[in-house]
């Protein structure tokens, strides 16, 4: 495996809580740099704004504050533009997605914590300059005092024929109905419609969420196909041919929020598949044309490897079980260890019709953590990598783009100052071939 050692490990012996403002930093067509105030600073997501600059998300917790969003503006040699923190300030926050709106609004969702074990959805609105303009905060409580809402994506949509346009939230949530025969029956997978200009809810109890039966639902990701049908990509472990093992699970709505299929679960048996990435293979070649889903395959041993699906654009859902091989290809990746988190981005070049992922990799006696970067062809066949980028503490990945002409951003978090050191928002500018050279 090839390992690239940042210069990182020079900074965590120098500095302790340093930012992009003050480490002196030549300009150069590759770099690293870390952003955020005095504290703690994580990178969670980006995206390329129409003006060529990059805004990034994460989490901060200041000196004796609770923790709040972080978001920040950078042109493409890294120097901040604008920073901003969002969300209530006697709550803790966090972010989990940033979108760009067609008209160049930021779309930013995330979690508010209310209480313990009582998390809302967040949703946040900006234009480029960074100034708000519109908010929501909600929570779920049909069945339960307090539904725990945790949040993994948020789509913009176009007007439907039922619906008007706005976004849909993906996640989980506690808010389901008890009952004492199905005792795995914690949770369900959350398809929360909003409408846009005004933000509000969508007043339709079937666009809230859906579950399987008795069985743990997470949706990571909802996809637009046509005005009238959208794609919903999770996982679930529902008891399926004698096995909880957490599988793949794709299931279709209506704009109504009408199930137009019974669903399809993916996966090997005897261990967990946990969805982490969806990318939208939108190409005009039929060949191509689909989706491909990645994520964490874990064994009973608590081993972690990389794991790809990619599917037709035509799901088979009449299938009582997976799709034929004519309709997916499923890779195994690469190992990333028995420890840290399981966080994991992901990017399609339609440019090159090749993917870049970016996991969260543990492969170190002395259970540290690094990025780990490689890129994929259209076969889920290994172009380049995997590429480790960390320092000598716990780093942990966030997200992944490439711009036209090849140029690689990736945002994550790293620890800077040792073991015991800080946690600040990272960006790493790369080559096209994954590099920290020219």
């Amino acid at each position: 495996m090839n390992r690239v050692l940042l210069a990182v490990i020079l900074l965590n012996a120098l500095f302790s809580c340093d930012t992009e403002r003050n480490i002196p930093l030549p300009e150069s067509t590759v770099f690293t740099k870390f952003y955020g105030a005095d504290g703690e600073q994580t990178g969670v997501d980006l995206v390329v704004t129409p003006d060529n600059a990059i805004v990034m998300v994460g989490n901060s917790t200041l000196p004796g504050k609770l923790q709040m969003i972080y978001v920040v503006k950078v042109d493409f040699n890294g120097h901040v533009i604008w920073e901003n923190m969002i969300g209530q300030a006697d709550k803790n926050n966090t972010v989990k997605d940033i979108e760009l709106h067609p008209d160049g609004r930021l779309i930013i969702a995330g979690e508010t914590e209310m209480s313990v074990g009582n998390r809302d959805v967040f949703v946040k609105i900006l234009n480029g300059s960074g100034a708000e303009l519109d908010s929501i905060r909600y929570g779920l409580n049909r069945y339960v005092l307090q539904g725990d809402e945790e949040v993994n994506s948020i789509s913009i949509i176009t007007q439907g024929p039922a619906a008007r346009l706005g976004y849909i939230v993906s996640g989980s949530t506690t808010d389901i109905p008890f009952n004492a025969a199905k005792p795995n029956d914690t949770k369900d997978g959350l398809i929360l419609r909003f409408t846009d200009n005004p933000l509000n809810i969508l007043p339709n109890p079937d666009w809230i969420s859906k579950g399987e039966d008795d069985s743990e639902d997470i949706v990571v990701r909802a996809i637009q196909e046509t005005a009238n049908d959208y794609y919903f990509f999770g996982y679930t472990n529902t008891n399926r041919g004698g096995s909880r093992d957490f599988k793949y699970w794709v299931f279709s709505l209506n704009d109504g929020g009408g199930e137009t299929n019974n669903g399809i679960e993916l996966g090997a048996i005897n261990e967990d598949e946990k969805l982490k990435v969806v990318l939208n293979v939108d190409t005009s070649d039929p060949f191509d044309r689909g989706f491909l889903l990645g994520g964490i395959a874990i064994d009973n041993a608590g081993n972690k490897r990389s794991y790809f699906v990619k599917l037709k654009r035509t799901l088979p859902f009449n299938e009582p079980s997976a799709p034929s091989p004519a309709d997916a290809l499923q890779v195994y990746g690469f190992p990333l260890g028995t420890d840290g988190s399981d966080k994991m981005g992901g990017f399609y070049n339609s440019f090159n019709n090749d993917f870049l992922i970016l996991a969260t990799q543990n492969l170190s006696l002395d259970l540290l953590q690094d990025f780990s970067l490689f890129k994929l062809n259209r076969e889920v066949d290994t172009i380049w990598g995997p590429y480790a980028f960390g320092g000598e503490s716990v780093d942990e990945a966030g997200n992944v783009i490439q711009l036209p002409d090849g140029t690689l951003y990736m945002v994550g978090t790293m620890t800077v100052g040792a073991r015991n050191g800080l946690k600040k928002m990272a960006l790493l500018k790369l080559n096209s071939e994954g590099k920290l050279w020219r």
